[in-house]
């Protein structure tokens, strides 16, 4: 039997549960570093070099976001097959993202 090709939808959920966490904290980060940049508060670095983290974590959630995408097209058909999953994004990622667009509003 080829293990390769086998599908384990345990292990398949497991690693999107984790990209989307991953997603989650790079958005904070995001965030933080905008607002560091906008309240000119950079804590012992420069302005430059805050602009390169923000650049770095907007690069590192196109990443993140290129996985996701990519562990959601690996086995779609496989995936369909489970309950709730076709499509799935955590519902703690979801509220994440209702937060993070309702602080970017507020702002």
């Amino acid at each position: 039997m080829n293990e390769e090709n086998n599908f384990y939808p345990a292990i398949h959920t497991l690693a999107t549960d984790k990209i989307e966490a991953k997603l989650v904290n790079i958005m904070f980060s995001i965030e933080d570093a905008k607002k560091a940049l906008k309240n000119r508060i950079y804590g012992g670095i420069t302005e430059e070099e805050q602009r390169l983290i923000l650049d770095s974590e907007q690069k590192e959630k196109e990443i993140y976001e290129y996985i996701l995408d990519a562990l959601d097209n690996f086995n779609n058909t496989n995936l369909s097959m489970l309950p709730g999953r076709s499509g799935y994004t955590g519902v703690g990622f979801d509220r994440a993202i209702d937060i993070l667009q309702d602080n970017a509003h507020t702002q």
